[in-house]
């Protein structure tokens, strides 16, 4: 697999190739939240290629929020819980060309995962033959009382290209250089694990016919920590997808789908049973893009990782996942996601872990102005090998609520309440469990 790396390389380049763009006043809208109006900020040399970009505009959407927080326990410490009041600027610009009045890529990466994508990317072809994307975020926390002010970092890119003939390519990118949340790792919860993590794939379909269609991906996922104690957790992931559709219905396909992941640890420690792995999973799979009120997917199928250690189990297990996002009504909206999974270790002493997770994100729009949003979720954990920690079981629970108010299409001001459990039947020697409960106060601004 390791010819991925190669076209890989060569593949991501062209995404870092720059565009010229003219400034010109005006802009709009924030990211992630959406509702300001399509206007165009830059122009861009197209001449003579309209049938190729569509447009001759591309579109900047610069954005800062500021949101102070209140939580009563920072650390995520079981016993003697520490208070703190969290100042974040996230200043912050999306790009895209053609330009278009919303963000174009939702990436759910995860450490924790093999190959690095926590979910699919529900990914429907697009009517116009080019489309690149670009985001840039900051995330600076100045902290009241503790010491540890962090500075985070997310860019990432996408550039799509649909030929003549049912052929199309696709080209992502995701930097992110953050840390994990505090006791993520087990470690005592003061610690601070940094990283700088980096997701790139390149993706190729083509349709035979009006209702097939072929898929296959290449992925490069690197995990690297920033100190020595935590270099223990560096991987380089190489992953490989086949994907092969059949449309029953307009909005509607069924699906087969085989993933093959190398799992390569930096350092193999046998003793904290870190161990490279081979990850096999094969998928059967619905997915639908019903227009805009419903869309999702279903898929259900097999795992087996075969470990690199012969003193390791090599484990098999059913998985699933579910997708679902639903218009209820003009003003309600649903979304739904459920997934059982086969996870990386995030603790010495384990091997592997099952995880099985559900949670739902509800939006009520009550006027022009005045939205609402819930949210709630449940993660059970089982941590799995020979290690002193192969019995560990954690639940994870977490809810909360936000109201939103538009002062202007380009500024809008929330506010809202958290709450997260851990409740861990830990055999080891730490106390894992803890509670949390956090206030926040936001302000956007989109120019």
């Amino acid at each position: 697999m390791k010819i991925i790396s190669y076209c890989l390389m060569v593949a991501m380049g062209l995404i870092c190739l720059p565009v010229h763009a003219e400034a010109s006043p005006l802009g709009t809208e924030n990211y992630p939240n959406s509702g300001a109006g399509d206007i165009p900020l830059g122009s861009f040399s197209t001449e003579g290629a309209d049938d190729l970009f569509g447009s001759k505009s591309g579109y900047a959407h610069p954005f800062m929020s500021v949101t102070q927080t209140y939580t009563d326990n920072f650390f995520n410490e079981s016993t003697n819980e520490q208070s703190e009041n969290i100042t974040l600027y996230s200043p912050g610009i999306w790009l895209s060309l053609p330009g278009t009045s919303t963000p174009l890529l939702e990436l759910n990466t995860s450490s924790s995962s093999a190959g690095g994508l926590s979910l699919t990317r529900m990914k429907t072809k697009s009517d116009r033959r080019f489309q690149a994307y670009g985001l840039y975020r900051a995330d600076i926390e100045e902290l009241d009382k503790s010491t540890q002010d962090t500075v985070s970092h997310r860019a990432e890119g996408m550039l799509q290209l649909n030929l003549r003939g049912g052929l199309s390519l696709e080209l992502i990118n995701q930097y992110l250089d953050s840390h994990d949340a505090r006791a993520f790792r087990g470690n005592a919860a003061t610690d601070l694990n940094s990283y700088q993590n980096n997701l790139s794939s390149f993706s190729l379909s083509y349709e035979p016919g009006t209702k097939t269609r072929l898929r296959v991906d290449a992925t490069l996922y690197d995990v690297n920590y920033d100190d020595q104690s935590d270099e223990i957790w560096n991987r380089k992931d190489q992953s490989l997808a086949f994907y092969a559709f059949y449309k029953f219905q307009p909005k509607t396909s069924v699906f087969l789908e085989y993933d093959l992941v190398d799992v390569d640890y930096d350092e193999d420690n046998l003793a904290d049973s870190l161990s490279d792995s081979d990850v096999q999973r094969y998928f059967v799979g619905l997915q639908w893009d019903m227009s805009s009120r419903s869309r999702g997917i279903f898929k259900a199928g097999l795992a087996n990782k075969e470990f690199s250690d012969s003193t390791l189990s090599d484990r098999n297990d059913l998985i699933l996942e579910a997708q679902l996002d639903h218009r209820i009504s003009s003003r309600t909206s649903l979304r739904i996601e459920g997934t059982r999974t086969q996870e990386e270790s995030t603790s010495a002493g384990t091997g592997s872990i099952l995880s099985n997770s559900i949670g739902a994100t509800g939006q009520h729009l009550f006027n022009s102005k005045i939205s609402g949003n819930l949210w709630l979720s449940y993660t059970r954990d089982s941590y799995r090998g020979d290690g002193f920690l192969g019995g560990r079981k954690d639940n994870l629970y977490s809810a909360g609520g936000s109201l939103r108010y538009d002062l202007q299409k380009w500024m809008n001001i929330s506010a809202g309440y958290s709450f997260a459990e851990r409740d861990s039947n830990n055999p080891g020697a730490n106390d894992f469990d803890y509670s949390r409960n956090s206030l926040f106060l936001s302000l956007t601004l989109a120019i």
